[in-house]
């Protein structure tokens, strides 16, 4: 074998062996750099009153409403700052032994935890019940991630009573309404829909205003309309008025439209 071939071979393998060691160092420096910021440090987020706490913590949902809980109850990743979201709307930032709180309508309702990853659980509140959401932290590449996880309400309090409530913003409105005050101007909610309420003197679905039966008590016609009446004797006739529509209507058995 050429010595010079030689030589060259071992240079060049040295070459690789010094890279691939690089590249493994760079790899320890990052995964130390990360374990560095999710065991070091303290992420600050803003709190709710002592007295919103406690309030919090008597697990007792308003009338009409659910309640939902999302905490972190762990140390590990203390110095990372992780947003929450409902339904696609903010509901606050968590720290370490943080949690938030919030009412909400029974509806449906989308969490979402937002770190290195998004993390999603999906809740069908309904009146009277609470719901506990644990926001486990977990070892991200280059930043920490977060798993949002549903637990039962005994595990979910004692988590609960481990940590502070953070400051929470109002949920977002589910669409439709629940309550007259959801809606604007002088609508009212009806079967979880706005709608305009009838003008006195006239019922719902009424578009004439007051309505009257003929003696028969059999046809209901309004008393102000255009009518078309149909027979196998008239082919038209327009009349104004309930008189004669009525008699019309009892005696000929016809079919009236109203226009």
């Amino acid at each position: 074998m050429d010595p010079l071939l030689g030589r060259a071979g071992s240079r060049s393998g040295s070459l690789l062996r010094s890279a691939a060691a690089k590249r493994l160092e760079r790899s320890r420096v990052v995964l130390s750099g990360v374990a560095v910021v999710l065991t070091a440090g303290c992420a600050s987020v803003p709190m709710a009153p002592p007295a919103a706490d406690l309030a919090a913590k008597k697990f007792e949902p308003l009338p009409g409403t659910a309640s939902l809980y999302v905490y972190r109850n762990e140390s590990f990743g203390s110095a990372i700052r992780m947003n929450v979201a409902l339904n696609g709307v903010l509901l606050g930032d968590t720290g370490p032994k943080t949690y938030l709180y919030t009412p909400v309508a029974p509806g449906r309702y989308v969490v979402t935890s937002k770190a290195e990853n998004d993390s999603e659980a999906a809740i069908d509140a309904k009146a009277g019940a609470n719901y506990f959401l644990w926001q486990e932290v977990k070892m991200g590449l280059w930043y920490a991630r977060s798993s949002l996880q549903a637990v039962d309400e005994q595990r979910g309090r004692a988590g609960v009573l481990e940590c502070g409530l953070a400051k929470t913003n109002p949920p977002p409105a589910l669409p439709g309404c629940t309550k007259d005050n959801d809606c604007k101007g002088n609508r009212i909610c009806k079967a979880g829909r706005s709608r305009t309420p009838a003008p006195p003197g006239r019922r719902a679905g009424d578009r004439h205003g007051t309505s009257a039966q003929d003696p028969a008590g059999t046809v209901e016609v309004p008393r102000v309309y255009r009518m078309l009446v149909i027979c196998p004797s008239v082919k038209r006739i327009g009349y104004r008025g309930d008189s004669l529509v009525n008699a019309l209507a009892a005696r000929l058995e016809v079919t009236v439209l109203a226009h």
